[in-house]
């Protein structure tokens, strides 16, 4: 899966921006697939109403007091989330899925086959990366909750993975494939790559916060029946999410995601004894 999908996510994305591209042909693309109307509903579902207690979020009650405290409380969370948004809005870098999660992907032991991209536009490619992680993020605390140890550890290598081999292949097809003469100059890939992995945590973590508490909760998190294990899978999720958020350049590896996965667990565990 990790193989199959982060080559997906390099080929799409940086194929598809001006790294590549003839500036003019990526740009008719761009008017090509503009959609405002889907665009909308992620700009209010993903980056606003998360944080700012809209009406129609999905708040586990028994978790309503630490939903407001971490996030609708935290106003430097907010000037980040903030960012991201704008980022999102105006940053036509790629075409983008834009609804990758793990419902979107079909799995066999010999192929991976990622569908449903109503939601397609042009974006930052750190959305699709983040969006996957986050995912993944969510089938983890699930096989917590449910207590299957050997899948935990096959989400957690995967993540690792995914984002490593992002890393490799992105690298590998920007020198065999990159024409653009100014994105040739020394430094300039190193600082592509390095905004785009920033990108992808502060997206991981927006997308963990709103299938959390936002309109559009996760299967992942609401089909656990104990208490103290939803409480804990919710936890896991926001605490990370924030950390994605406020330490983005920390998360230039897969081993960053790991170790960041785990503090929130150790933390979430803490808060509910």
């Amino acid at each position: 899966f990790a193989n199959d999908i982060s080559t997906f996510l390099v080929r799409t994305l940086l194929l598809s921006s001006d790294l590549v591209m003839e500036h003019k042909e990526k740009k008719e693309l761009v008017k090509k697939f503009i959609n405002p109307d889907l665009d909308d509903i992620t700009e209010k579902l993903v980056f606003t109403e998360p944080y700012l207690n809209a009406n129609r979020n999905n708040i586990y009650p028994l978790n309503k007091e630490f939903v407001e405290k971490e996030l609708f409380e935290d106003k430097v969370l907010h000037l980040e989330v903030a960012k991201l948004k704008f980022n999102f809005m105006t940053n036509a870098e790629a075409l983008i899925h834009g609804d990758l999660h793990t419902g979107s992907i079909f799995v066999k032991e010999d192929k991976t086959k990622v569908f449903d991209c109503e939601f397609g536009t042009y974006a930052p490619m750190g959305y699709d990366v983040g969006n996957v992680i986050a995912n993944m993020i969510f089938a983890y605390v699930n096989g917590i909750a449910n207590h299957k140890e050997d899948f935990c550890s096959w989400v957690l290598a995967s993540i690792k993975d995914v984002v490593d081999q992002f890393i490799y292949k992105f690298n590998i097809l920007y020198k065999k494939n990159v024409k653009e003469p100014m994105a040739k100059i020394e430094g300039f890939q190193e600082y592509y790559l390095n905004k785009i992995l920033r990108d992808t945590a502060g997206y991981c973590g927006t997308e963990l916060h709103r299938r959390t508490i936002g309109m559009a909760n996760v299967e992942d998190v609401i089909s656990i029946k104990n208490e103290k294990d939803r409480l804990t899978a919710e936890r896991i999720n926001i605490l990370a999410g924030k950390n994605f958020i406020l330490h983005q350049e920390r998360f230039m590896d897969g081993q960053s995601y790991i170790d960041a996965i785990e503090k929130a667990k150790k933390d979430a565990l803490k808060a509910l004894r």
